[in-house]
C-alpha cells in the first residue's frame, strides 16, 4: 500500500511538472514569420495585401512610401486572415510593406523582406497632400511644392516664422501644386504646410510641416571660375576654391554628375579632400559660404572625372635639375602609389634602382652617384609595376664644369596653347636635330596659357611633348601668365608644384633660396633664370644677381 501511494505521488508530481512546462512554453512561443507576400487589386489609391496562412492571434501590417521613414500601420484580425486592403494611397507611387504576427502573451514575430508595389497612374481629390518639398531657397524667397497627383478645388498654404504663431495663409488654385514665397527675411527659419480645400469635403487636415532657412543677403557666393581639382585618383580627389571675405566655413556637396544625389561635408579652409569615389566616373560639386549672417546660395557646379582603377601615367615622366652626378625624375599617376626608378647605362640592363616609399600621385625621385657626362636609360613605376621604360627614356648627366664641347640648347617661350603651330614647331625641331642630343631645354615663361593652371599645364604642355619630356632636362622660368595661378613669394601653385629647381646652388652658381629664380652651370656656360613679374623679386634679384656676374 505504501509502495502504491509512493508511485501515485510520484506520478502526480510528474503530472504537475508537465503542466508547468506546457504553460511556460506557451508564454515564450515565438510566432512564425508570414511568407508568400504579394500585392493584388492595385488601384490609384488602394491595394490588396496577401500572405500565406500563419498561426497567430493577429497581424500588424506596416507600409510606407518606398524610401520614406514615415510608416503607417494596420492591425488585422483574426489570426486566420491571409489578406487585407489598404486605402488612402497616392497615385503613381511605389510603396513597401511588411507584416508580423502577434501570439498569446503578446509575443510578436519578426518582419520579413519588404514587398513592393506601385499604384496606378491618375489623380486623387481631397486627401492630405504629400511629397512636400522646399526648393530654390534664396535670401527672401523659396518655392514650396507638393504631389501633383493630388487635386482639390483649391489649396491653402500656411506659413510662419518658426517658433511663432503669426501665421500667414495663402490660397492657391487647385490647378497649381506649388507656391513661390516672397518678401521673406534673410537668414530666418520658416515653417509651412498645405491642405486641400474641397466643397464636398470641407474638413481637411494639413500636410506634415516643413522647415527651411532663408539664405544670407550679404554672404558672398563662391566663384566657379577659381575652382580647382587636384590629386584625382580612382577613388579620391581634392577640390579647391577662392576664399570669400567674411566666410566662417564652407559647405560642400558632391555627387555623380546629373544624379541629383548629393553627399555633403564642410570645411573651414578653401579646399576639401573627397574620398570613397568610384573609378572612371564624372562628379560635380558645389560650394556654399557660411557667414555670421547665415549661408549663401550654392555655387554653380564644378566637374571632374576620376581615373581608372588600373595604375597609369597621368603626366610624364620628365627630367629636372641635372648635375654631373645626379638628376630628378618626376611623373604623375592616376592613383597614389610608391615610387621606383630603375636605371642603367644600357636599355637592356637597368641594374640600379632608386625608390621612395611615400604613397603619392606626384612622384619625385632623385638619382645620385651617377657618372659625369654619361648616358643612362631608365624606367618609372611603383614597387610592383613598371609604367614606362623604353629606349626613349634616357638622360645624359652634365659634363665637367668648364669643358668646351658642343652644347645644344632648345629655348621656347609663350608656347603652351595646344595649337597646330605649337606642334609644328615641336616637330620641326625634332626633324632638325634627329638623333643629336639636346643638352639644355629652356622654357622662357608664359609656358601654359591662359593662366598657368594645372589642367593647362597637363593639356597644353605635358600632353604636347611626351617624347621630349622623357629625355630632355627642363629648365623653366615663369611668365606673368604662369603666375596668374601661382605665387612666387610663397612658391605655391601649379608651376611650383610641377618642377624641382635649384635653390641652394645644387647645380652651380650662387644659392637663391627660392625656386622663383635660380642659376646653374653646364659645361662652360652659366645660366641665370630671373623672376621678372613681381616688383619685390626684381628688388631681391638686384641684390642676388651681382654675385653671379663677372666683375
Amino acid at each position: 500500500m505504501k509502495t502504491t501511494l509512493y508511485q501515485h505521488g510520484k506520478i502526480t508530481l510528474l503530472f504537475f511538472m508537465l503542466l508547468f512546462l506546457s504553460a511556460h512554453t506557451d508564454v515564450k512561443a515565438v510566432c512564425n514569420v508570414p511568407t508568400g507576400l504579394s500585392t493584388t487589386n492595385i488601384t490609384m489609391n488602394s491595394a490588396k495585401l496577401n500572405w500565406a496562412a500563419t498561426a497567430c492571434d493577429s497581424f500588424l501590417v506596416r507600409y510606407n512610401v518606398t524610401g520614406s521613414t514615415t510608416y503607417l500601420y494596420k492591425t488585422v484580425k483574426p489570426g486566420t486572415s491571409t489578406t487585407t486592403t489598404i486605402t488612402g494611397l497616392y497615385p503613381s507611387t511605389t510603396y513597401s510593406w511588411v507584416i508580423h504576427t502577434y501570439c498569446s502573451g503578446g509575443a510578436s514575430g519578426a518582419y520579413q523582406t519588404p514587398a513592393t508595389f506601385t499604384t496606378s497612374v491618375g489623380t486623387v481629390s481631397c486627401v492630405i497632400p504629400n511629397m512636400t518639398t522646399t526648393t530654390s531657397i534664396a535670401s527672401n524667397s523659396a518655392l514650396l511644392s507638393w504631389n501633383t497627383n493630388v487635386t482639390a478645388d483649391s489649396f491653402m498654404v500656411r506659413y510662419n516664422v518658426t517658433g511663432t504663431t503669426a501665421y500667414t495663409w495663402v490660397k492657391v488654385p487647385g490647378s497649381a501644386h506649388s507656391y513661390n514665397m516672397i518678401n521673406l527675411l534673410p537668414n530666418t527659419s520658416y515653417t509651412w504646410c498645405v491642405r486641400c480645400m474641397c466643397a464636398a469635403s470641407p474638413t481637411q487636415s494639413y500636410s506634415v510641416t516643413n522647415t527651411f532657412v532663408t539664405l544670407s543677403s550679404n554672404c558672398g557666393v563662391v566663384d566657379p571660375y577659381y575652382f580647382g581639382t587636384t590629386g584625382i585618383t580612382a577613388y579620391a580627389a581634392t577640390i579647391s576654391w577662392k576664399a570669400i571675405t567674411g566666410a566662417l566655413s564652407y559647405n560642400i556637396r558632391y555627387g555623380v554628375r546629373y544624379s541629383n544625389v548629393w553627399s555633403t561635408t564642410s570645411s573651414t579652409t578653401i579646399s576639401k579632400a573627397l574620398s570613397g569615389l568610384s573609378p572612371t566616373t564624372w562628379y560635380e560639386f558645389q560650394i556654399q559660404t557660411v557667414c555670421s549672417s547665415g549661408a549663401s546660395a550654392w555655387s554653380t557646379s564644378g566637374i571632374f572625372q576620376t581615373t581608372s582603377a588600373a595604375l597609369a601615367l597621368a603626366r610624364g615622366p620628365y627630367l629636372n635639375l641635372s648635375t654631373q652626378s645626379s638628376i630628378y625624375v618626376r611623373w604623375r599617376t592616376n592613383n597614389a602609389t610608391d615610387s621606383k626608378v630603375k636605371f642603367g647605362t644600357a636599355s637592356t640592363n637597368l641594374n640600379l634602382t632608386a625608390t621612395d616609399a611615400t604613397v603619392t600621385t606626384e612622384h619625385v625621385v632623385k638619382l645620385t652617384g651617377l657618372a659625369t657626362n654619361t648616358k643612362y636609360f631608365y624606367s618609372v613605376g611603383s614597387s610592383t609595376t613598371t609604367l614606362q621604360g623604353d629606349t626613349g627614356n634616357y638622360f645624359t648627366t652634365n659634363p665637367t664644369v668648364g669643358s668646351t664641347g658642343a652644347v645644344r640648347i632648345w629655348a621656347i617661350g609663350d608656347f603652351g596653347v595646344n595649337s597646330v603651330a605649337q606642334k609644328q614647331v615641336r616637330d620641326a625641331y625634332r626633324n632638325y636635330t634627329g638623333s643629336a642630343n639636346t643638352n639644355i631645354w629652356l622654357w622662357l615663361g608664359d609656358n601654359a596659357y591662359a593662366d598657368g593652371t594645372d589642367l593647362e599645364y597637363s593639356n597644353n604642355v605635358f600632353g604636347v611633348y611626351p617624347y621630349q619630356m622623357k629625355n630632355k632636362v627642363i629648365w623653366p622660368a615663369t611668365g606673368n601668365h604662369d603666375l596668374h595661378t601661382a605665387n612666387a613669394t610663397n612658391q605655391t601653385g601649379p608651376y611650383f608644384d610641377a618642377f624641382t629647381l635649384p635653390t641652394a646652388g645644387e647645380a652651380g652658381g650662387r644659392p637663391s633660396g627660392t625656386e622663383a629664380y635660380y642659376s646653374f652651370n653646364y659645361a662652360n656656360i652659366h645660366f641665370i633664370c630671373l623672376e621678372s613679374t613681381d616688383a619685390v623679386f626684381r628688388a631681391t634679384t638686384g641684390r642676388w644677381l651681382p654675385g653671379l656676374l663677372p666683375t
